[in-house]
């Protein structure tokens, strides 16, 4: 339990609190972007696993609440990426096999310029 608040406290609850003090400040038509994962809800990934499923609907609620404020809010899976936590999660996988996390980035900055994939972005398939 103590791992799981941990990562709730951080995964889940930070990004509530960001979003949360931030939003006065985020214009009409802005955005707001979550990162999410393919571990979303996945048996075996425990807290982590539920958290990027919590944000994943908190990114569907916020979507419609400020519909009328046209904030576009986006959660982006970026994949496999070559991350510690990743090397952690998959010790045996080569490394260089996955691509670095600057190789996905593209979906974000198109989202934060303006475009609109809907709540969900899969990053590897999705080329803005």
């Amino acid at each position: 339990m103590d791992v799981w608040r941990d990562v709730m406290d951080v995964s889940l609850d930070g990004a509530l609190r960001l979003t949360q003090r931030l939003l006065p400040a985020i214009v009409d038509g802005g955005a707001i972007i979550n990162v999410t994962s393919g571990a979303a809800g996945r048996p075996s990934w425990g807290a982590y696993g539920v958290s990027r499923l919590a944000i994943n609907g908190i990114t569907q609620m916020l979507r419609a609440e400020l519909a009328d404020r046209r904030i576009r809010c986006v959660a982006i899976n970026p994949g496999g990426v070559r991350t510690q936590m990743r090397a952690e999660a998959y010790p045996d996988e080569d490394p260089l096999s996955v691509p670095h996390p600057a190789e996905r980035i593209a979906p974000f900055l198109a989202v934060a310029a303006g475009a609109d994939p809907g709540w969900f972005v899969e990053a590897k398939d999705w080329a803005p």
